[in-house]
């Protein structure tokens, strides 16, 4: 066996045990031999994928990788495994948004209540900073869903839309659960930028089943009842919701303060 061939080796092993480094490491020195390799790039693609940090700064990367390899005319088996792992990525950069997310919401909950100080304006800050931690991870969340686009890109079949569209729909779900970051990101949009990305696989999933006699009627369902309106219909949120969101806040801070003063008064 050549040495190019034990790198080759060693690459494969890396990338299925999980070790993207190493993965990165072989397959770029694969490609330095043999820069024509769809599987190679494709393969250091989804190792990059696997690498970028909770700021998403090296998925342009990843795209790009994938890409070149796709351009290679690479094979079926090729793409639809790179379709799998790009979803364990997606998925494995959400899982690690969001243990960031509940280690803020931890720390908030570490911070005592004042002496004398409200229950309810505290419980009430404890809900305002959990809501900003998450509108922080707005753009990497948004960015992530990129390489689900990517694998229909690869491969467009309705298995990968249609798992694109239960992850859309969970991503808005967990935006509203949030303080619906994505709509008070105003200046990105990334709720409409979002409700766009879900309308296009949506007609590209029906255009799919259509041809095979099957009509998709409506989108997706979501939570509160009927069809995903508020991720499909509307592609565009009032730019007023920030400032209603912090209106109501400042309002509930007041009344409860008001409260806890006039049960605290003499008696």
């Amino acid at each position: 066996m050549s040495n190019i061939q034990n790198i080759k080796a060693l690459a494969e092993v890396a990338h299925s045990s999980g070790n993207y480094e190493q993965s990165y490491s072989y397959f770029s020195r694969v490609l330095e031999d043999d820069i024509e390799n769809p599987s190679a790039w494709i393969s250091k693609g989804v190792a990059t994928a696997h690498l970028t940090g909770l700021g998403g700064e090296r998925l342009a990367e990843a795209r790009a990788l994938i890409t070149r390899g796709v351009s290679l005319e690479a094979n079926e088996q090729v793409r639809r495994a790179a379709c799998v792992a790009l979803r364990s990525a997606y998925e494995g950069l959400l899982q690690r948004l969001d243990d960031e997310l509940l280690a803020r919401v931890t720390d908030y909950q570490k911070v005592s209540m004042p002496a004398g100080g409200s229950a309810l304006v505290h419980m009430a800050g404890q809900a305002v900073n959990k809501n900003l931690a998450a509108m922080k991870q707005a753009q990497v969340r948004f960015r992530a869903v990129d390489l689900l686009v990517l694998a229909c890109e690869i491969l467009p079949i309705k298995q990968n839309y249609a798992y694109a569209l239960r992850a859309l729909d969970s991503a808005t779900k967990h935006s509203r659960g949030h303080g619906d970051y994505h709509t008070n990101a105003a200046s990105e949009n990334y709720a409409g930028r979002l409700a766009t990305i879900t309308r296009e696989m949506h007609n590209s999933l029906s255009e799919l089943l259509r041809a095979e006699g099957v009509v998709l009627a409506v989108p997706p369902a979501s939570e509160g009842g009927g069809a995903n309106d508020s991720a499909v219909q509307k592609p565009v949120e009032s730019p007023h919701s920030t400032a209603a969101a912090i209106l109501a806040v400042i309002m509930f801070i007041f009344v409860s303060v008001l409260i806890g003063a006039i049960f605290a008064g003499p008696r």
